[in-house]
């Protein structure tokens, strides 16, 4: 290959540099949408008999319109369905965290406690003459 052409392919790379990077973009945000409706259809059906069917009927709305946005060419909808989604999913997700009762056992499992029976203290000896 000459130097001509090296050049050539290097200024039509760089031409297209700026194309490539909004079709990089443009695959990134759709896939990043489309893993996120996935992950919420997936907790939804995890969570189904904590959610409501107000806000489960929501959220399928939501994963809908952001698949929908998807297909199209406008990236801006579907940044704006996917953040939509998020919002939804992440507040109701939060509530039902919030409903979640906190039991004065877990807090205290979380606490150092030297009077705990499970704990076992020993001692061992790594044998040396045996390793090779």
């Amino acid at each position: 290959m000459s130097s001509e052409e090296v050049d050539r392919l290097q200024k039509e790379a760089e031409a297209h540099a700026d194309e490539d990077r909004k079709i990089k973009e443009s695959i990134e945000i759709r896939n990043n949408a489309d893993n996120f409706a996935y992950q919420c259809e997936k907790q939804i059906k995890d969570l189904a008999e904590k959610i409501s069917d107000t806000d489960k009927k929501t959220l399928e709305e939501l994963i809908e319109k952001t698949r929908e946005d998807i297909k199209g060419n406008d990236l801006e909808s579907i940044k704006e369905s996917h953040e939509k989604l998020q919002t939804k999913f992440f507040e109701i997700t939060s509530d039902l965290y919030k409903q979640t009762p906190q039991s004065q056992d877990s807090t205290e499992d979380a606490k150092p406690n030297k009077n705990n029976d499970d704990v076992i203290d020993a001692e061992f000896e790594v044998d040396t003459d045996n390793q090779k």
